[in-house]
C-alpha cells in the first residue's frame, strides 16, 4: 500500500467536496478483524466509490454526532445486498475513515434503530 510522506494511505473528498482521509496508522489496527484493508482495489476501488458516490449514509447510532456511516450497494445476489461499509469521523477535519468493510445487510436498518439516515441516492435523483 502506498502511503503519503503524512502516512495517508487515501486522501479524497466525498459526494459533497469534504476532505475524507485514511491514515496508514489507522488501517494497520484494523487489519485484523478487516482482511478487505489488506487490498488496494477495494481501497481505491469500493471504498472511494462509498465516499464519492454513496447509496446510503447514516448517523453512526452510537456516536450520531461524531459519526457518519456511508454505504455504497455493490450488487445483489439470492443472499441479499452486498454492500462496502465506510465509517467516518466527521467531528474533525478534515472528515477521517475509521474503519471498512463488506456487510450484507444495513445495520442501521435493524428494528428499533435509532439511527437517522441522512442521505439516499435514490430520493436524491428522485428531485432530480
Amino acid at each position: 500500500m502506498k502511503t503519503t510522506a503524512d502516512g495517508l494511505c487515501l486522501d479524497i473528498t466525498d459526494y459533497c467536496g469534504r476532505r475524507v482521509i485514511f491514515r496508514e496508522v489507522v488501517r494497520q489496527k484494523k487489519l485484523p478483524k478487516r482482511p478487505e484493508l489488506r487490498n488496494d482495489d477495494f481501497i481505491h476501488g469500493q471504498l472511494t466509490k462509498a465516499i464519492k458516490e454513496p447509496t446510503y449514509i447514516y448517523e453512526d447510532f452510537d456516536r450520531p454526532t461524531e459519526r457518519h456511516v456511508y454505504y455504497y450497494e455493490e450488487y445483489t445476489t439470492v443472499n441479499g445486498i452486498k454492500y462496502t461499509e465506510v465509517v467516518i469521523d466527521i467531528a474533525i477535519l478534515p472528515f477521517e475513515i475509521v474503519t471498512a468493510y463488506r456487510p450484507n445487510y444495513i445495520k442501521e436498518e435493524y428494528p428499533n434503530s435509532k439511527a437517522k439516515k441522512i442521505y439516499d441516492k435514490k430520493l436524491a435523483e428522485q428531485k432530480d
